[in-house]
């Protein structure tokens, strides 16, 4: 199947702005991957998702599989329609949703992101239903074997053909800045609960939101062990960000021998990715390697 949308389906769509165009030709590496050079009417054409093209105008079980590139590929395009205004998809048909119903979904990627109301996935990568398979909690984590994210992601992938798994973090994430209070001890919650106590007669109980912050604990460490010491709050929490998402893409392949199976055999990446509350933009981190190679993104990023 190929990226432009078929003729009875197609929507108008506008020539994108040269301040789009600039700025999207700023970041090379994903139009390199992309294959798209914003600016004429058939490069346009290239932002269209596969699922337009699909069967029904919308992935189902009907379609065949996407690879994990040709996967990763469509959050690209589809995060580029977000930042240009020129969204795609329209209103959900009754004959979209009867396909889905009927013939079963077959997402092309799993996103695990954080649970932070300003961060909506399906709109911020123009999708539609039946497009992405989403898994949310505060702090995009996986802290156990056993949680949902876990089999929820075994699900996606074992069972609905799916050939990526992108974990996305955010800018100001507040999960990821009360784990670096709690870990500096700076703890707001704490505190806070202290003097409810105290005002009350009641002993102090952990709650679930603080044993939640402290699952978080070892990508503030990573964050403040790379930066120096006289490094802020901010500054620490804003690296935990980034750490926390290949710590999550980590946590995966620890808990799931099936994740790490299909990885092995080609057949699934795991991915990672930043999303800027501010701009709108996703900066996509690549896919999950060594331990040296993640720490060595980070640096990067640090300098």
């Amino acid at each position: 199947m190929g990226c432009a949308a078929s003729t009875d389906r197609a929507q108008p769509i506008k020539a994108l702005s040269p301040s789009v165009a600039v700025a999207a030709a700023k970041n090379t590496v994903e139009d390199e991957e992309c294959k798209v050079c914003l600016g004429g009417t058939a490069d346009v054409a290239n932002l269209f998702p596969k699922s337009r093209t699909s069967i029904k105008g919308v992935r189902t079980t009907l379609d065949s599989a996407l690879n994990p590139l040709e996967a990763l590929e469509e959050l690209r395009k589809g995060n580029k329609r977000f930042l240009s205004g020129e969204k795609y998809h329209g209103a959900v048909t009754d004959n979209i949703l009867m396909s889905l119903a009927t013939d079963g979904q077959s997402p092309m990627a799993a996103v695990i992101g954080c649970a932070d109301s300003r961060v909506p996935i399906e709109i911020v990568f123009d999708a539609q239903p039946g497009d992405l398979f989403v898994l949310r909690n505060a702090g995009n984590t996986c802290g156990c074997a056993e949680g949902s994210i876990v089999g929820s992601t075994e699900y996606c992938i074992g069972n609905l053909r799916t050939p990526l798994v992108l974990v996305m973090g955010h800018t100001k994430c507040g999960a990821l800045a009360g784990a670096t209070q709690l870990a500096c001890g700076a703890d707001p919650v704490c505190n806070d609960q202290e003097s409810d106590s105290q005002s009350s007669g009641t002993s102090s109980q952990q709650t679930m939101l603080q044993s939640l912050l402290t699952s978080l604990e070892a990508p503030v460490q990573e964050a403040a062990q790379m930066l120096p010491q006289t490094a802020g709050l901010d500054e620490i929490a804003a690296l935990a960000v980034r750490c926390n998402v290949f710590h999550t893409m980590r946590s995966l392949l620890k808990f799931s021998d099936l994740l790490r199976e299909k990885v092995s055999r080609g057949t699934l990446q795991i991915h990672g990715a930043i999303y800027d509350i501010s701009t709108g933009k996703v900066e996509f981190l690549g896919p999950l390697q060594e331990l040296d190679d993640d720490m060595a993104k980070i640096s990067a990023y640090i300098k």
